[in-house]
């Protein structure tokens, strides 16, 4: 005990005991404040996570309704067949997987008059 109030710089025997409780105290209600912050973080963040996921979802299926919509108007503007519709869609699906979504508009129109 005597060495421990020279190390924590105490004047006696019952100031060293009551830094020693001050301290104990202090851990504990530090561990419960750790224990209640991360609680409430995580709940938190569950909701922000789960907000976006929801937009992000509804913003798919708009997407996915106009996409339609275009694909049903360029059917019936440019009568495309059976046969025509499934060449364009090979080529799409194979230029999609070789270059991993990134179409170049520009490119796309140099094949077209190089078809024609």
């Amino acid at each position: 005990m005597d060495s421990l109030i020279n190390l924590a710089g105490c004047t006696s025997r019952n100031d060293a005991i009551e830094k020693a409780v001050d301290f104990y105290f202090g851990y504990i209600t530090s561990q419960l404040n750790q224990d209640y912050l991360c609680g409430a973080f995580g709940s938190k963040m569950e909701g922000l996570v789960n907000n976006l996921a929801t937009r992000i979802s509804k913003g798919n299926f708009r997407t996915a309704v106009e996409m339609n919509m275009h694909t049903r108007m360029l059917a019936a503007t440019f009568h495309i067949d059976k046969c025509g519709y499934e060449k364009l869609r090979v080529k799409s699906i194979h230029d999609v997987k070789t270059t991993n979504g990134s179409i170049d508009i520009l490119e796309a129109v140099n094949e077209s008059e190089s078809e024609i």
